[in-house]
Formats: structure tokens, C-alpha cells, sequence
């Protein structure tokens, strides 16, 4: 009689949590992250530093917590996507419960491949060079940690780039 009492009792246990357990997961919706912005911040002669500002969407009654993000930056070149540059943050980002938050990025793109790309913009039948930017990023929700890829893909103008031209030149001189 007592072995029965406990099996039921563990049987009910382990029902009421499997319950609670799928209802949790459901209720957790995960959250977006999307690319807003990109900002030249300084040129060298040997880099371009830029500022990618991004936004992330929680649409959870809670907070959670951005732990890390990875992203490249690659322009088209033909058929084929080649890499401007890459990075890597690290540093906790407080994302808002039902909310945006937005922040910035830190990338850094080398001149060389910039050199080709702008090639590429301002050549024969350029006028516009398309830009992608992917990445992942590790949020904390709740118990639990999601990882969210993204990707973005933007048209840079001859007029960007008449402006980053400008922009090297005040640099080199």
C-alpha cells in the first residue's frame, strides 16, 4: 500500500513537471537580433574601423542578458562573397524585456580587401556593392541560453563611397 501511495505520487510528480516543463518552452519565445546601422568611426592606412549598430527584440515578459556576439562583414564580388573583415564581442548587453535594445559593434575591415571592393563599386558597371553581415549571439534567458543567427545584406552606394574615398584621403594626408 505505501509503495503504491509513493509510486503514484512520483507518477504525479514527474507529470506535473513534463507539464509545467512543455509550457515553459512554449512560453519562451526567442528573441531577434537584426543589423540597423553601419558607421565608419577611423581610417588608417592599414584598417577601417566601423560601428555596426544592431537591435535585438525580446519579446519575453523578461530580461535577458546578450554574452557574446560574432559577426563578419563580406561584400560580393561576382558570384562569390569575399570577407572585409570579422569580430568578436564579449562584454554583457542588458536586453530589455518586451523590447528593443539596441547597442554598437566594434568591426574592423582592412584596407586591402577594401581597396578591392571599392574597385569593384567605382569599375565598369559598378554604382552599388552589396554587403552582408552575419553573425551569431548568445543570449541569456531565464534558465536557459539561445543561440540567434542573423544576417543582413545592404547595398553600398558610389556615393558611400565617394565618401569614404574623401575620408582616405584626409587620412593619408
Amino acid at each position: 500500500m505505501q509503495y503504491r501511495a509513493r509510486h503514484r505520487l512520483a507518477v504525479s510528480v514527474i507529470l506535473l513537471a513534463a507539464i509545467l516543463g512543455f509550457g515553459c518552452a512554449n512560453a519562451i519565445k526567442k528573441p531577434t537580433v537584426e543589423v540597423i546601422g553601419v558607421e565608419i568611426v577611423d581610417i588608417t592606412l592599414t584598417t577601417i574601423e566601423l560601428n555596426l549598430t544592431l537591435t535585438v527584440d525580446n519579446p519575453n515578459p523578461f530580461g535577458a542578458t546578450l554574452n557574446r556576439i560574432e559577426y563578419e562583414v563580406e561584400y560580393q564580388a561576382g558570384d562569390e562573397w569575399r570577407p572585409l573583415g570579422a569580430g568578436v564581442r564579449e562584454e554583457p548587453i542588458g536586453i530589455r524585456a518586451n523590447g528593443s535594445s539596441t547597442f554598437e559593434v566594434p568591426a574592423t575591415v582592412t584596407s586591402a580587401e577594401l581597396v578591392r571592393a571599392l574597385f569593384i563599386l567605382l569599375g565598369p558597371g559598378g554604382g552599388e556593392l552589396p554587403v552582408k553581415i552575419s553573425g551569431e549571439a548568445w543570449l541569456d534567458v531565464e534558465l536557459t541560453s539561445v543561440r540567434i543567427p542573423f544576417e543582413t545584406t545592404q547595398t553600398i552606394s558610389v556615393t558611400f563611397a565617394a565618401g569614404l574615398i574623401n575620408a582616405l584621403q584626409e587620412a593619408l594626408a
